[in-house]
């Protein structure tokens, strides 16, 4: 991680306000998160920060990244005039968000969106830059699209949303229900190949019974699926370079689990490397 030490070298975060402005300084590259954000969203964060230790909170052992960690390391890039990893990581985070609000303008004014990309837990951000990027794939294709189409889980009789509807030339549907699970990997030496399988799976399996319940949905029409970005599922993608996917597996393990009225699972792999990194991996139908 020396690109990390020597990013946090060239700083010292006094105070919390001098890292608002350094946030401040990142996003104004950017004119659609510039026009999504207000006033109150950096008196927010600064109270966040104050709530935390301003340089742990940024530089943390977690390494996770959310908007306002993410704004906070691109404005010092920028100030320090640095070529490291981790700013140039940084940097190309906003710039994909920048450039899907570019693509779906009605987001930049979207409340719900707007709390869904700015929530500063966990993987919150790049879970949002997941379902994003998909979306973001299949409008490139010519392919319409529409968020948060609802539904009726039929298992509580609860209304829910479907993250993304895509929509051809004939009319016809495919709703993605999006979800990016996340393990590190902590090898020393050879490892079992079905390491992680059962972790993987319970993860997904668990995301489809809480979405979706076991009795079946109503109000959408088409296919319904569970979009899965493992591009943070450490041992999926070490697997992937040095053996082919079996036929059985947890991929199979979790089709047998897919609840009534979800036909199948589309896995895709993002982990933001480059401003054009999604792959489309796998597509199963039951």
């Amino acid at each position: 991680m020396t690109g990390e030490k020597e990013l946090c070298s060239m700083e010292k975060l006094e105070s919390e306000s001098a890292c608002i402005a350094l946030a401040k300084l990142g996003i104004e590259q950017y004119p659609h998160i510039k026009n999504m954000l207000l006033p109150g969203d950096y008196t927010r964060w600064e109270s966040k920060l104050k709530a935390e230790e301003s340089r742990k909170y940024i530089f943390g052992s977690t390494g996770i990244f959310n908007l306002l960690t993410t704004s906070v390391i691109t404005g010092m890039g920028l100030r320090q005039d640095l070529q490291d990893r981790i700013s140039q990581h940084a940097s190309r985070l906003l710039a994909k968000l920048d450039l899907y609000l570019a693509s779906f303008p009605s987001l930049e004014k979207d409340l719900s969106f707007k709390q869904k990309v700015g929530n500063l837990e966990g993987f919150c951000f790049l879970s949002t830059l997941s379902e994003l990027s998909l979306a973001h794939h299949f409008k490139q294709m010519g392919l319409n699209i529409t968020f948060e189409r609802m539904f009726t889980n039929l298992s509580v009789n609860r209304r829910k949303d479907i993250d993304i509807t895509v929509i051809d030339k004939k009319g016809i549907q495919v709703h993605l229900e999006v979800y990016m699970p996340n393990s590190q990997a902590d090898i020393d030496g050879f490892f079992d190949s079905a390491d992680g399988d059962h972790h993987y799976s319970y993860k997904v399996a668990q995301k489809l019974s809480d979405k979706f319940g076991q009795q079946g949905l109503t109000g959408l029409s088409g296919l319904v699926l569970l979009a899965v970005n493992i591009g943070f599922m450490d041992m999926l993608r070490i697997k992937k370079t040095i053996l082919r996917r079996p036929t059985k597996g947890p991929d199979s393990d979790i089709m047998s689990k897919l609840p009534p009225g979800i036909h199948g699972l589309l896995l895709f792999c993002d982990i933001f490397g480059t401003m054009d990194s999604i792959s489309l991996e796998s597509l199963y139908i039951k």
